[in-house]
């Protein structure tokens, strides 16, 4: 499976290079996430950053939309920083998870659930509840979709509570 498009949520900081690391040229865009309401709390150990009411997110290949989403950033220990405590540290995304009808869309793949878990720093998306991948090989669904970044690989699991069985779904086979 393609990438998620979440590559460029690794880091808030201004300077993000134009080009992805992986060597991509794709041209990068600015991450912006609008919500009716934003709280920051921050602590010693990390800050939160939670979107409430009509949460939506545009930025490089990737528009998505739900109900809540919490932005837990941790700071970058870097050596500038760690020689002069006045100055801010830059912020990395520790973790990103999204709330109550969850849709991202991105080129050729749309992905819905109840709630969605980005670990940038893993390199790793899951999708709980009712989770649908859509693209044009296919469709999956299942009670959890776990998909792992730069592997070309998803893992679809059912819910043996309720009997819901992981289901792939390809498309029509045109015959010759």
């Amino acid at each position: 499976m393609q990438d998620l498009g979440y590559d460029h949520f690794q880091t808030l900081t201004p300077d993000t290079p134009d080009v992805e690391q992986s060597g991509s040229t794709t041209p990068r865009s600015a991450t912006v996430v609008q919500s009716k309401t934003l709280r920051m709390i921050e602590s010693p150990e990390n800050t939160l950053f939670r979107f409430t009411e009509t949460v939506s997110v545009n930025g490089t290949n990737l528009d998505a939309t739900c109900g809540r989403m919490d932005v837990t950033a941790v700071p970058v220990q870097t050596v500038e920083a760690a020689e002069s405590a006045e100055e801010t540290s830059p912020l990395e995304v520790q973790m990103i998870e999204a709330f109550d009808d969850v849709v991202f869309k991105q080129e050729g793949r749309v992905t819905t659930a109840d709630k969605a878990t980005i670990l940038p720093v893993e390199g790793k998306v899951v999708l709980e509840g009712d989770a649908v991948v859509t693209d044009e090989q296919g469709k999956v669904t299942g009670h959890r979709v776990t998909l792992l970044q730069g592997q070309r690989r998803a893992i679809v699991e059912g819910d043996r509570s309720t009997g819901q069985r992981a289901t792939m779904t390809l498309p029509e086979v045109k015959s010759k």
